[in-house]
């Protein structure tokens, strides 16, 4: 079905795919990855199916996260990757229009760990039930479990992608009832009501300096110079970890020895660099 015939018909003829994911830590650019991921697919306010995975991601779960989404390394150790999960969660939501509560934060990780596979996120369009709630409601928190208690729903198991997803869902459908009380009842319209669908992450044609792709591949020492937002510069020796993205800058994340711990650095304010072996 064409965007165009999508946004005109009836609010009640679309396949809704309502979406969490539970992560390691709060940003993909840092190396945060997904640990858990829900979906669910709606139509006229019922569920037709759901996907549910714990997801092994590769990398400790930080501390900070655990303690809000209750998942542990020992939980995830035994599960998936999410390479053996890809292509079953771009099938699930096949043809459909996505819904989360805080969408862009989920988007922002299914970009970046789709794009490590070399494979795109397909073009949506997505709406958040925060964007709504903000624009169109006057709650005293904009939270998923504050606006589900606001409007008389009871969440459970909060803060898991599956209970996420679900109360999700019942908000969305309450949302839903009373924008068409109103008159709105096509997706176009409620698009309009959010001021738009919610932005993709931008994909980048990265561009690496081949010095530091040399220093990547080759487990090379950079020594750098750098541009703080304050506009003073400092040396930097750095072992380079990985290259990547947040919002519309490319950032170089490796261990920094002038501060003894993992630091991340906008490509675009290393103004000089230069390899060094390990042993240097």
């Amino acid at each position: 079905m064409s965007q165009a015939t999508l946004f005109s018909i009836d609010l009640n003829e679309i396949t809704f795919c309502i979406l969490d994911v539970e992560t390691t830590g709060l940003n993909p650019a840092l190396g945060d990855r997904i640990c858990e991921i829900a979906l669910l697919k709606s139509r006229n306010g019922h569920a037709l199916d759901t996907y549910h995975t714990l997801v092994n991601p590769g990398r400790p779960i930080s501390p900070s996260a655990s303690a809000v989404n209750n998942i542990s390394d020992a939980m995830v150790r035994n599960s998936p990757s999410f390479e053996d999960v890809a292509g079953d969660i771009l099938s699930f939501m096949a043809d459909t229009v996505l819904v989360g509560h805080n969408t862009q934060f989920d988007m922002s990780f299914l970009h970046a760990q789709l794009k490590a596979l070399n494979l795109a996120l397909p073009s949506y369009s997505v709406l958040d039930t925060l964007a709504l709630a903000r624009r169109h409601y006057k709650f005293a928190s904009n939270s998923l479990g504050n606006v589900a208690r606001a409007i008389g729903l009871e969440p459970e198991n909060q803060h898991r992608a599956l209970g996420d997803v679900l109360i999700t869902k019942r908000i969305f459908d309450c949302f839903l009832k009373d924008f068409r009380n109103r008159g709105f009842a096509t997706l176009e319209a409620l698009l309009q009501l959010q001021g738009g669908s919610v932005a993709y992450p931008r994909r980048h044609d990265v561009v690496i300096p081949q010095i530091l792709e040399d220093a990547l591949k080759n487990r090379r020492r950079l020594l750098v110079k750098y541009v703080s937002a304050a506009a003073s510069v400092s040396q930097r020796l750095i072992d380079p970890i990985e290259v990547n993205t947040l919002g519309d800058n490319l950032y170089l994340i490796g261990y920094c020895h002038k501060a003894r711990d993992r630091r991340t650095f906008r490509l675009d304010r290393i103004i000089e660099m230069r390899a060094e072996n390990r042993d240097e």
